[in-house]
């Protein structure tokens, strides 16, 4: 079973954007493989319960994901249980599974964290990203997809038009950017909580099993000016125990939707051959 988490302002269509579903699905990729996927919307997004954003923390949202991965082994869901389960994150995602994996250790057997590392560039590579006047984020409540529904200032969007920022143009179907602001989602302040601590005390270095992670080489995550797999295990590698046995994959002409670029279809079968090493 794939468990598959969306990051911030992302809910459960990013792993299955309703555009040209033969390549742009990860889902439909997942099942045409022989695996069974479990596509959720995290906590405060989608068709999950919206919390006050005041009672929103990151460790509520891990504890209801925890709760997902319970159900998911023990047969709660449609009555089928699954011995194995793998996280397949998504930039916020990704890093909530460090969290996960510091509180419950065992409840995960491989680990795929795509759009996220530990050592980030400060700088957008090639100067991508909105300029300082621009606010990237506003309230939910002044965005006219959400005026009317959410009236808790807490509750943020990305501004009109900023999605484009998510990927490298050139390698990007416009439709995919359209779709994307479309069904785009909220987020919080506590979703970049995530505090700065050196290796050793990093929350990932409890995961014990088999992580691969996923980055684009135009993603500010791709953590050095030549980002390769070598480079980016040299940074990252402090940041996990030798039992996580750490692969890189960096692809080519990405921003930081890695699984919604042109290329979509060679990123996903990379990752589905990973998976099956990792866990059969």
């Amino acid at each position: 079973m794939q468990l598959l988490v969306p990051g911030s302002t992302y809910n459960h269509s990013y792993y299955d954007m309703p555009v040209k579903p033969s390549r742009y699905s990860y889902v439909s990729k997942a099942l045409d493989s022989g695996f069974s996927t479990f596509n959720i919307d995290r906590l405060a997004t989608g068709r999950s319960t919206l919390p006050p954003s005041s009672r929103y923390t990151l460790d509520s949202g891990t504890e209801a994901i925890h709760q997902v991965i319970t159900k998911l082994r023990t047969g709660q869901i449609k009555g089928r249980a699954f011995d194995k389960v793998v996280w397949v994150g998504h930039s916020l995602g990704s890093s909530m599974a460090w969290s996960q994996a510091a509180k419950y250790n065992d409840d995960v057997d491989a680990y795929v964290l795509t759009s996220m590392s530990h050592v980030v560039r400060q700088e957008e590579p090639g100067g991508e990203g909105p300029g300082e006047d621009v606010q990237f984020e506003i309230r939910a409540m002044d965005d006219p997809k959400f005026r009317g529904k959410i009236s808790d200032p807490g509750y943020l969007t990305t501004n009109a038009g900023m999605r484009r920022f998510f990927y490298y143009a050139p390698n990007t179907d416009p439709a995919v950017i359209e779709a994307d602001e479309r069904l785009k989602d909220l987020s919080t302040a506590a979703d970049s909580d995530n505090v700065d601590l050196p290796p050793a005390q990093s929350p990932s270095r409890s995961i014990k099993v088999p992580v691969l992670l996923v980055v684009g080489d135009h993603d500010r995550y791709c953590t050095v000016e030549v980002c390769t797999p070598a480079t980016m295990l040299a940074n990252e590698r402090p940041y996990y125990s030798d039992k996580a046995n750490l692969r890189v994959i960096v692809v080519p002409h990405s921003g930081h939707n890695v699984q919604l670029h042109k290329n979509a279809p060679r990123t996903n079968a990379e990752i589905l051959t990973w998976i099956k090493g990792a866990v059969h």
